[in-house]
């Protein structure tokens, strides 16, 4: 049977991509959206994100875990990379004392499935009062397709598919 890969090449790109610690992190530079996805996206922003700011429109490329460790150059889908990445790169999990900062991770997981989404702290506003906690702004990509939107934390559009899923806080920073 003939294969339009002979014809045209595959569509998988990948570029070299190493943690500090020097191993190298399996990637995929993701085809650019379709109008499926698209429409998909709309669909997203309409039932989850009416608060969500939109920071840049559709594009292929790169994934949630490419926007926040590959400089928005490829994906990195799965999950053992992005534990070899948190491992190798020093992060470490925030401790229920600790508050993140501009630059922290916000990484959302389910037990069932794994990891769901990966994003970055980009602001930090005061609570509603004195006592309240401070209120954290997320980055984030949805999927390889999706534009980026900053919106708070528990604003995220699979809360409803995985109610089990938690929020952890990660840094890069010394303890």
């Amino acid at each position: 049977m003939f294969e339009f890969v002979k014809l045209i090449g595959s569509p998988h790109k990948e570029l070299h991509l190493d943690t500090r610690k020097g191993s190298p992190i399996r990637n995929e530079v993701a085809l650019p959206p379709t109008d499926l996805t698209r429409r998909r996206e709309q669909l997203l922003i309409r039932n989850f994100g009416t608060n969500w700011e939109h920071r840049c429109r559709p594009c292929g490329v790169y994934n949630c875990a490419g926007l926040t460790w590959a400089s928005r150059r490829t994906s990195i889908p799965e999950d053992a990379e992005w534990i070899k990445i948190l491992g190798e790169d020093g992060y470490r999990k925030l401790s229920n004392a600790e508050n993140p900062l501009v630059g922290d991770l916000a990484i959302y997981h389910s037990e069932g499935v794994g990891f769901l989404h990966v994003g970055q702290v980009v602001q930090i506003e005061r609570g509603l009062t004195a006592q309240s906690p401070p209120i954290h702004k997320i980055l984030s990509k949805w999927d390889s397709s999706s534009g980026e939107y900053i919106h708070l934390p528990h604003e995220v559009p699979f809360k409803e598919s995985f109610s089990d899923y938690r929020l952890e806080y990660w840094t890069d920073r010394e303890a």
